[in-house]
């Protein structure tokens, strides 16, 4: 709700988040991967919300993202996110080359929804960014930009000047 969270597994359990009043839109995730979106919660000050029973929810959706093998000397971070109309949420974090968003029955035409997946190892970095609006079909891969070659820099007059070869098509 807002930029807070709370997790835990009992069932049943209660919460309590220190938020400013606003209009939000809560998303709870069960511990058995179904989520729900109740969206435009109106909160001002102490705010009983009504219960969120996950079990009437939808699986979220376990996403690949081909195209990302990394090199032997590259870590994978990866992380997925969905955007209401009143609230950011990370779906997602992880160390594998896959995300997991939101289940479409639960995004609606405003919202936005996406994951970015980073390469990086020997002060090196590449990644890859997918977002769509709505319940968006994820891309079967993705394709990250090939490393930069051949690269020099020079510090002409106390500037820095940097040259590469071309990435290609």
């Amino acid at each position: 709700l807002g930029s807070v969270s709370q997790a835990s597994a009992a069932p049943g359990w209660r919460y309590a988040l220190a938020i400013a009043p606003g209009t939000y839109d809560r998303l709870a995730i069960g511990a058995d991967g179904r989520a729900v979106v109740r969206r435009g919660l109106r909160v001002d000050g102490a705010t009983p919300l009504p219960p969120v029973d996950v079990a009437s929810g939808a699986p979220m959706v376990d996403v690949p993202i081909a195209g990302t093998t990394p090199d032997a000397h590259e870590s994978v971070y990866a992380d997925s996110w969905l955007a209401t109309k009143h609230g950011l949420f990370v779906l997602s974090q992880d160390t594998t080359p896959h995300a997991v968003l939101a289940p479409p029955s639960q995004i609606a035409a405003g919202d936005t929804q996406g994951f970015e997946v980073d390469l990086a190892g020997n002060d090196t970095s590449r990644s890859a960014v997918w977002s769509a609006p709505g319940p968006a079909t994820p891309p079967p891969s993705v394709a990250l930009l090939p490393r930069i070659a051949g690269e020099t820099f020079a510090f002409p007059g106390g500037a820095i000047a940097a040259t590469w070869s071309p990435l290609g098509a």
